[in-house]
């Protein structure tokens, strides 16, 4: 991979003239699957702590400062919606709506990552526990 670039998802919303380093759902999906298999092989359910410890050691050996997750306006639209919120700053939401986003992760209808949807929403079908995913997100 090369250095500075993240790794975008890849469903044509990114345009980028020198071409995009790639993943199903971007760096969270590339994380998220990890998470999964890594668990597997240590058969124990991590901890949210552990998950959080793992993705901070994670980004800071990143060659790059983003680690990146996508949406889409549907998706935004949805929460605003479910939240009873509207001009919803995703990157920055106000405090006072926090607990409720919070609260909406499982739900597959807030993401707009194709694989993220999937992955909430046909978790026994594609083999990873929708908690590890709830957690990590």
């Amino acid at each position: 991979m090369g250095v500075g670039k993240s790794l975008k998802c890849l469903d044509g919303r990114i345009k980028d003239k020198e071409g995009i380093y790639g993943f199903p759902g971007g760096d969270t999906g590339l994380f998220l699957l990890v998470l999964n298999q890594y668990e597997k092989i240590i058969n124990k359910t991590l901890l949210p702590s552990e998950i959080k410890n793992l993705f901070e050691s994670y980004t800071k050996s990143m060659d790059q400062n983003k680690f990146y997750m996508c949406t889409d306006l549907k998706a935004i639209d949805w929460l605003e919606r479910n939240i009873n919120f509207e001009g919803l700053d995703i990157a920055n939401p106000r405090d006072n709506i926090k607990e409720s986003i919070l609260k909406s992760l499982d739900n597959y209808y807030m993401h707009g990552d194709v694989l993220i949807k999937m992955l909430l929403k046909y978790s026994d079908k594609m083999k990873i526990r929708k908690m590890l995913v709830v957690e990590f997100l």
